[in-house]
């Protein structure tokens, strides 16, 4: 079985990427989170259990572009919380692999074998 020889310092960098990418992505998740969360605030409440009869009627009139504005909206924030749980992943890794590999020698040598 042969062992890949790949130098320690594109590991690191490799391992110190993905943590930038994690970094990165959770603050696009909170970017979206945020927006959704506005566009849902926004959006008139639409809970039917807890509406009267009248209102049942009216909110069945309510424009559909409406209702799917407000699908789309709670689509985007659940996505978001599924972006930003990759890049707490993304970022947990990379930064776990960055500091397993700090801890190794930078030197290539081979350990020294017991006599």
């Amino acid at each position: 079985m042969t062992r890949f020889n790949i130098p320690s310092d594109f590991l690191r960098t490799l391992c110190l990427a993905l943590a930038l990418i994690g970094v990165l992505a959770l603050a696009y998740a909170a970017y979206q989170y945020i927006d959704a969360r506005r566009a849902l605030d926004a959006a008139p409440d639409l809970d039917a259990a807890a509406l009267e009869p009248a209102q049942r009627e009216a909110l069945l009139s309510t424009p559909p572009a409406l209702l799917i504005a407000r699908r789309e909206a709670v689509q985007q924030q659940t996505r978001s919380l599924i972006i930003g749980g990759l890049g707490l992943v993304a970022l947990g890794v990379g930064w776990l692999g960055y500091d397993v590999l700090k801890r190794r020698p930078i030197s290539n040598q081979s350990p020294p074998s017991p006599s």
